[in-house]
């Protein structure tokens, strides 16, 4: 795998939009293994579906590469997640990472985030957000 490769994605990936999906297959393989806390499928109809409906919900998100970094092998990005056009009240922002591995041809084969979805996601929701909070407080080291 070739730094000018990875430079490639992380374009498509800050650029990721509806309208970029449909030259998704220039830079992603077929038999894509994507995976997330919420979803874990292979091949890129599927995994087009999982952008499509993340648009439609998060129509503003966007992803910053923050670093990366890589071996023969593999990339790991460290990015962040933003969108505004939130129910929160105000900008919603993920941090987290992608461990992303090139295919022979020199697509990306397996793209696998890795990031809180409890801190980020579930603790935003009313009922079970207050008992994730309380959990958090009785484990976390005491300052």
């Amino acid at each position: 795998m070739s730094e000018a490769r990875i430079l490639e994605y992380i374009k498509f990936f800050e650029e990721l939009s509806l309208d970029s999906l449909s030259t998704m297959n220039l830079i992603i393989h077929d038999d894509i293994h994507f995976r997330d806390p919420f979803n874990d499928t292979i091949g890129i109809v599927a995994y087009t579906l999982i952008l499509e409906d993340m648009f439609k919900k998060v129509p503003d998100i966007k992803f910053v590469v923050k670093s990366y970094s890589l071996n023969h092998k593999v990339a790991f990005l460290k990015w962040e997640s933003i969108a505004n056009s939130t129910k929160l009240g105000k900008p919603w922002i993920i941090e987290g990472m992608s461990e992303i591995q090139f295919s022979s041809d020199n697509k990306v084969i397996e793209h696998i985030d890795y990031w809180d979805s409890s801190r980020h996601f579930y603790e935003h929701l009313p009922i079970l957000g207050r008992v994730l909070k309380f959990i958090r407080r009785l484990v976390s080291a005491k300052k």
